[in-house]
């Protein structure tokens, strides 16, 4: 078959680089499958020699294999077969289950034929992407890597798909599809509703709850909540669950520590790793209510009531309704038995810290503090006193090695158990005596050796080391001397005497209710020394403030410069005597007014002191 003149006037005239002749056999009623030459014109315009017609079949193509690499990029392997060269590839992704196709961004392509590798295939962004497939000389396998990073961007689908086809520059080979695939590259959306759950906190842990992400693929996701102290050299807590662990959106952060200010925050990761967070809590653990200065007095008053005093208080109650309203239960246990049995308290409860009164019910198990009027709990101790109804709870009973404890709560949780063993109870034929507003003249001798223990020295020990050394007469006693010390108590002479001298007054405000008591066991501070023994010498210290300080001490103001100054600047009750033991020599900068004193440092003040008169 010869080609017809007007090909050769064609390629004369015409602007073209090349050209094929199409070629359709008919028979009248059907038609062929199209046949097409080799190139036939040059880039000259002139007639290349005679090309026979072929018939291109599609391009094979075969064994699809697609991988997702740890990058979240997939690897897309295939291959490629025909006989022909150049050819083209295309491959597609759907991400709405084959709907709607887009153009894949490919990052790389290369071949191989026979596990040898071959040059690297040209890949390009738009349009067949990957080109220069050669199969004229045997099948290839061709590895291309898709760039999911901005294809995928922000998707969650369950149903994306892909699709690759060769192309000659006649037609194009079957698709070959992969899928469905499960891409989800959507963080769970924001945690809300993050709060602390009423009632869920503790002085140990804290309970949170929250609205569960709304994410399809967070069935197996976990949560992590990170709790971090807060403060120099805080610590931080991770706490990671599942979400199949939870039954609801809630969780205890516990071994918190007590009374401690955190921040938490929770993450929530799904099952492909991506994360949303929630917004910050700050929140503080419950601080438990403490008692210190427990005080059982071993004496009863003409109603048969035992005095109890003693301070509470309770960090956080500046913070939290819940945290300053408290409560006390009171009980005793015989040394027989192992029972708790409630205490009846006398309604006459004193608070020193606050100006609302303290309720009392006897038949609820915290007895002290109601409704009607809780204890007040602050960062600041309160002073509560009360009477318990001894002879009403063991009547006619004589009972050695009793305990006497008390628990506090808040509205949170009960703090801990404070106790006093070993309390002797007489409520046998209870003779009490009414307090006299006179004392008989009458004198005992005093001591010739006063026996005082090593180690700290108590109150009722540095008066007797105070009486002796100036030579007091011991009064006779016919009345209690204080609400701990009764007439018949061994020493209530020596106690009445420093009373009388003014060297001790007693501890608390003396009200028609409760008297002051002595405190005979409690060991005292410096300041406390100093006083005592100034009252017994009938030392006068000079009046200290900043403005008096040079006029008094003149030249010593250089000296007085290393002493602690807050005693002046913030002046307190002991503020001129200490100074004036400064000065005198008798304390030292290193002194603090609340260090206790033991027996060999209080004799020697004494002597030091005596000196000064």
């Amino acid at each position: 078959m010869l080609w017809p003149q007007q090909v050769n006037s064609l390629a004369a005239t015409s602007d073209i680089k090349n050209a094929f002749i199409k070629a359709i056999l008919f028979d009248g009623e059907d038609e062929s499958e199209p046949f097409y030459s080799q190139i036939i014109l040059s880039s000259q315009g002139s007639l290349s020699a005679e090309s026979p017609l072929y018939n291109y079949e599609k391009p094979l193509l075969e064994s699809l294999n697609v991988l997702q690499l740890p990058d979240e990029n997939f690897e897309i392997s295939f291959k490629a077969d025909g006989g022909m060269n150049n050819l083209l590839v295309r491959i597609e992704y759907s991400i709405d289950g084959g709907r709607n196709w887009q153009t894949a961004k490919i990052l790389s392509a290369k071949a191989s034929m026979n596990f040898y590798d071959l040059p690297p295939l040209e890949v390009v962004d738009s349009g067949y992407q990957i080109q220069g497939v050669n199969t004229s000389e045997g099948s290839n396998r061709i590895t291309a890597i898709w760039d999911t990073s901005e294809d995928l961007k922000n998707i969650d689908s369950e149903k994306v798909y892909l699709s690759v086809y060769l192309i000659n520059v006649f037609t194009a080979s079957d698709a070959l599809k992969a899928g469905p695939f499960v891409i989800d590259n959507l963080a769970p959306s924001e945690i809300n509703n993050f709060v602390v759950k009423e009632d869920g906190i503790s002085s140990k842990s804290i309970a949170f709850q929250w609205a569960s992400p709304q994410e399809s693929h967070f069935k197996n996701g976990f949560y992590k909540m990170v709790a971090k102290e807060i403060g120099l050299g805080g610590g931080i807590s991770e706490y990671v669950f599942g979400q199949g662990d939870l039954l609801t959106s809630s969780f205890i952060a516990t071994n918190l520590k007590e009374g401690t200010k955190y921040s938490f925050v929770l993450f929530a990761q799904d099952d492909f790793g991506n994360l949303s967070q929630s917004e910050n809590i700050i929140e503080n653990t419950n601080a438990l209510p403490v008692i210190d200065n427990f005080f059982v007095s071993t004496n009863y008053d003409s109603e048969g009531r035992t005095f109890v005093n003693l301070n509470i208080k309770d960090i956080d109650g500046d913070i939290s309704v819940k945290r300053n309203k408290l409560q006390l239960k009171v009980y005793f246990i015989e040394p027989d038995s192992q029972e708790n049995q409630i205490a009846t308290i006398s309604d006459d409860v004193v608070a020193l810290g606050q100006s609302t009164p303290v309720f009392i019910n006897n038949n609820q198990a915290f007895q002290i503090g109601t409704e009607n009027g809780f204890v007040k709990g602050g960062s600041t101790k309160n002073e509560i006193r009360f009477f318990w109804n001894t002879a009403k709870d063991l009547p006619n009973k004589f009972i050695k090695d009793l305990k006497l404890c008390v628990i506090a709560k808040d509205m949170i949780e009960e703090g801990q158990e404070v106790c006093r063993s070993r309390i002797d109870i007489d409520t046998r034929n209870l003779g009490f005596n009414e307090t006299l507003d006179s004392v008989e003249d009458d004198v005992l001798e005093v001591e010739e050796k006063v026996e005082i223990p090593e180690g700290n020295i108590n109150r009722l020990n540095a008066i007797k080391l105070i009486l002796k050394a100036i030579n007091a007469e011991i009064l006779q006693v016919n009345q209690d001397v204080f609400f701990d010390v009764p007439r018949e108590d061994a020493h209530a002479g020596i106690i009445l005497t420093a009373k009388k001298l003014g060297i001790v007054n007693g501890k608390g405000e003396k009200s028609l209710k409760i008297q002051k008591f002595f405190q005979a066991e409690q060991n005292i501070n410096l300041a406390e020394a100093l006083t005592m023994i100034a009252k017994a010498f009938d030392i006068k210290a000079p009046y200290v403030d900043e403005s008096v300080i040079s006029i008094e001490y003149k030249d010593e103001m250089r000296k007085f410069a290393n002493l602690n100054l807050d005693i002046v600047k913030n002046r307190q009750w002991y503020t001129d005597i200490f100074v004036f033991g400064y000065f005198n020599g008798i304390v030292s900068q290193d002194d603090k007014p609340d260090d206790f004193v033991d027996r060999e440092r209080f004799e020697e003040m004494i002597y030091l002191m005596g000196d000064k008169i």
